[in-house]
């Protein structure tokens, strides 16, 4: 399941530029692949919740379908911030859960800073609340990642793939090397591919928009990824092989 796909907005040296007066902070935009967010992972995160949820007295939502998608920052020091929203529409249609993180985040204190090359962090993370397992429905063990189904492309990603080579056009390229290119994406909602970019690139400009350019041109709509039924946008890595042989 392609959940968390590591993204840094600076490298290397950089790191430490957090530590100079004036420089703004270095911050991962998602952890660490198997990295937790949280001491004790998803399960006592969920679990920390519902006990907050019941020492709160906090009313059920009266929508059961209501999903909400937290975006925040965990700082080095285990202290968290809340993302500007991003889709204030899609929060307000589940103001419940949008309210209950806002409520309920700040009485928890088991965030865990991501670390990378031994230093803590500043990092950026999501977590999916969907209110209605975690009030009376709520049961020990709890993890929304039990009830995530991944989106589908129709015939499968063999057939994904199949659509994505009949687009690739090679003319003009000398393929004298092999080129192991990472295509990621994102499948929203309306089960609409979106968000192309290249994480590992060839090196040759006008060949990498030429491999975007043939992702894109895939029109099919996906099944979108669903969690407890709920529709939810979701990320995939493509990782291509080009050769002499392609």
């Amino acid at each position: 399941m392609m959940k968390k796909i590591l993204l840094f907005t600076l490298l290397g040296s950089l790191f430490f530029a957090q530590q100079k007066e004036g420089v703004a902070p270095v911050i991962y935009e998602n952890y660490p692949k198997g990295q937790s967010y949280y001491n004790g992972g998803n399960i006592q995160f969920y679990k920390e919740l519902h006990q907050l949820i019941l020492d709160k007295k906090i009313q059920p939502c009266e929508n059961k379908n209501e999903l909400y998608n937290v975006k925040f920052v965990v700082y080095p020091d285990a202290t968290i911030k809340f993302v500007k929203e991003e889709n204030p529409e899609k929060a307000e249609k589940n103001k419940c859960a949008f309210d209950l993180t806002r409520r309920l985040f700040k009485y928890l204190d088991g965030w865990k800073p991501a670390e990378v090359d031994g230093q803590k962090v500043t990092a950026i993370t999501k977590m999916i609340i969907f209110p209605d397992a975690l009030f009376d429905k709520y049961v020990e063990g709890y993890n929304e990642e039990q009830y995530w189904v991944d989106a589908e492309f129709p015939g499968g990603l063999d057939a994904f793939r199949k659509e994505f080579s009949s687009n690739v056009n090679v003319r003009g390229f000398s393929l004298n090397q092999t080129y192991k290119i990472i295509l990621y994406f994102s499948v929203n909602e309306q089960g609409e591919a979106l968000n192309f970019r290249l994480n590992q690139k060839s090196g040759n400009e006008a060949f990498d928009e030429m491999v975007l350019k043939s992702a894109k041109w895939i029109k099919k709509k996906w099944k979108p990824a669903t969690v407890h039924g709920v529709n939810v946008e979701s990320n995939f890595s493509f990782p291509i092989t080009f050769n002499s042989d392609y």
